[in-house]
């Protein structure tokens, strides 16, 4: 369950931190043309950022400690579920379900 725990840890992490990318690029093309709330989604993609790295640490640690690996991938999840966009709706559940895992596999 541990490895299980790695690789969707890093595995939805990294497919955040693409999302993240995306979203800041369709924010920066929507403040080009001057397009109302576009900063919103530049600022979404700026906080998808952080907590897609905040993952990647949790679901990297998922092995050698796994109580820490959880909270960091629960926080992650949660943060990311509350600044939720049309992106952002598979990594969150990835980020659970491996905290999940990383839990049962104590």
């Amino acid at each position: 369950m541990r490895i299980a725990a790695l690789v969707l840890g890093v595995v939805g992490a990294v497919f955040g931190l693409i999302a993240a990318v995306l979203a800041l690029g369709i924010g920066g093309v929507g403040s080009a043309f001057n397009a109302q709330r576009a900063g919103t989604v530049v600022n979404l993609g700026l906080g998808a950022i952080g907590f897609a790295v905040l993952g990647l640490i949790g679901g990297s640690v998922a092995i050698a400690k796994p109580r820490a690996a959880a909270a960091l991938l629960s926080i992650a999840a949660d943060q990311r579920t509350a600044a939720r966009r049309w992106l952002f709706d598979l990594f969150p559940a990835l980020l659970i379900w491996t905290g999940l895992f990383t839990i049962v596999a104590r």
